[in-house]
């Protein structure tokens, strides 16, 4: 799903991405699964302005930053899960996906 996922800022507060296999756009009004791409729209879309510009490299996925780290193991736990029935993704995407609070260190320590 990583390799199959573009993003890019539409402007300074909107950032759209595409998963190129489905052809599926996100920011959609709630998306009902959570994918890499819906994931990383939200995180993009709503973390503050100064990760924007730096976030420290991942060390264990093949990506840019500790926010795809984040995203994959996410996801890993996600569909590892047997929870029944699922929570709904108006509170899946805020309260299983951030990355860092808002004052913690942005270290890759997770």
């Amino acid at each position: 799903q990583m390799q199959g996922c573009s993003c890019h800022l539409a402007d300074e507060v909107q950032v759209i991405c595409l998963e190129r296999l489905s052809g599926e756009r996100f920011p959609q009004a709630t998306p009902k699964e959570l994918s890499w791409c819906s994931a990383r729209q939200y995180l993009l879309s709503h973390m503050p302005s100064f990760d924007l510009q730096f976030l420290p490299g991942a060390v264990s996925v093949e990506g840019t930053s500790m926010l795809d780290d984040n995203l994959a193991f996410a996801l890993m736990a996600w569909n590892a899960s047997s929870l029944w029935p699922r929570p709904p993704m108006e509170v899946v995407y805020p309260y299983f996906l951030p990355y860092a609070s808002y004052h913690e260190a942005r270290t890759n320590w997770r």
